[in-house]
């Protein structure tokens, strides 16, 4: 059988959504993906691997090891063990499609659930104070054919989306032909990175104090009459303990920002995460101030949180939708959660090896997962399913909130059933 050519599929290995890969398959497998990363070719070529769950399974005695089971079997303990939970917390949901995620945050408000999102307290705070300044996120498009200045700011986009600065930095633009050419790349960082080794104009942060570097930036823009200088009158920190290297480099991004028509700001993983925010309580608000100020000050200057799971905007989407009729937590609250009668349901999510063992044991876990993981090892019941994107499809959210329908290359087997088909069971289920 010749090879048959797949192309435009949508990449889900990050948040990223990739829709420029090709897939050469045969016999309903893949041979070889083109124009993918190495994280994306990894899962690609994990949809044909002997370690794929495979068969439902229920554990009846806790001393005991799981044993296979009929999917209708599993679903009447699944929905028994739901039913009867004096606490229910569903976990995972980031890595669902948009229809898994809409019938997630259905079951739970049905459950009177707990849902424990990865990173959720953070991007809480981003979007709070994103609403209080009234800014707006941008598009891979607006990067790629608007922004003459990209800065990166605590976001090493090569390690966790690598190619990011492919789709935007590197590429010809509608206003912007000549690529690299004429855009600028700055990187402020606490460590030398792959992506600062790419930049034009490199500021490793000393000490990890941000502030610093942000109060030079405001006192540089404000000397060349760029800001308004009221703006440092807001904050105590200054940036006299600076070392005149970084202090001259500051200087350069400041000009760099002058002269910019469209500068994007790639908030990342140094600055979005629950150590870094507990320990710099103003930079958000200090931040976000700037850019307003840039605004009003007729520079564009746009800002997009860089965060990795690859449907983590379709969650915050639906939630936003749904956030008076959910509680949700942070998934490092998790083990505040886990009380006798406990029932986790964790879709797509690894959830065990993220918190101390001795909390899981004893616990009740419905998984539903594509691979082995210790979560699906602990499972009392286990669900395998397809892989969105690759033998199953529907619609996901990229990391600037676009949606993307999924066009898998695979051909889903007969027996196979998605997240969303096994979620929709369940509900129903749970309606008799």
């Amino acid at each position: 059988m010749p090879l048959e050519k797949k192309n435009r599929v949508v990449c889900t290995g990050c948040s990223l959504l990739c829709d420029d890969i090709s897939i050469d398959m045969q016999f309903n497998t893949i041979q070889t993906v083109h124009n993918a990363c190495l994280r994306g070719t990894k899962k690609f070529q994990f949809s044909a691997s002997k370690d794929r769950l495979k068969t439902p399974g229920i554990k009846t005695n806790e001393n005991e090891g799981r044993v296979d089971a009929s999917h209708d079997d599993a679903m009447e303990a699944a929905v028994s063990l739901l039913k009867n939970a004096s606490n229910v917390v569903i976990t995972g949901i980031s890595r669902l499609s948009n229809a898994a995620q809409e019938l997630a945050v259905q079951l739970a408000t049905k459950l009177h659930a707990t849902l424990a999102i990865q990173d959720f307290d953070v991007f809480k705070q981003v979007v709070l104070t994103i609403d209080k300044h009234g800014l707006e996120f941008f598009t891979l498009g607006e990067a790629l054919n608007n922004a003459d200045l990209l800065l990166f700011w605590g976001s090493n986009v090569i390690d966790l989306s690598p190619k990011f600065l492919t789709k935007t930095v590197f590429s010809r633009g509608r206003y912007r032909q000549s690529g690299k050419e004429v855009k600028k790349l700055a990187v402020i960082d606490d460590y030398p990175t792959p992506t600062m080794e790419r930049a034009d104009i490199k500021i490793a942060v000393e000490e990890s104090d941000h502030d610093a570097i942000l109060t030079a930036l405001i006192e540089a823009l404000a000397a060349n009459k760029i800001l308004d200088p009221a703006l440092l009158l807001q904050t105590d920190t200054g940036s006299s303990n600076l070392s005149s290297n970084s202090a001259s480099l500051v200087k350069d991004l400041a000009e760099a920002m002058g002269n910019s028509e469209y500068c994007t700001v790639m908030l990342g993983e140094a600055i979005l995460n629950p150590q870094f925010l507990e320990n710099h309580p103003v930079f958000l608000e200090r931040l976000f101030d700037f850019i307003k100020a840039m605004n009003e000050g007729k520079k564009k200057v746009a800002l997009l949180p860089m965060f990795y799971t690859w449907n983590f905007a379709g969650l915050m989407q639906e939630l936003g939708m749904a956030s008076d009729n959910v509680d949700a937590i942070d998934l490092q609250e998790l083990p505040s959660k886990l009380t006798s009668g406990t029932v986790i349901l964790a879709l797509g999510s690894d959830f065990v090896s993220k918190i101390p063992r001795a909390r899981v044991d004893g616990l009740q876990v419905v998984c539903v997962d594509f691979k082995r993981t210790p979560t699906s090892d602990l499972a009392t019941i286990l669900f395998p399913v397809t892989i969105t994107g690759i033998d199953s499809g529907g619609t996901a959210t990229r990391l600037d909130g676009i949606s993307l329908n999924l066009n898998p290359p695979v051909e889903k087997k007969e027996d196979a059933l998605s997240d969303t088909e096994i979620l929709r069971d369940i509900m129903n289920k749970m309606q008799e």
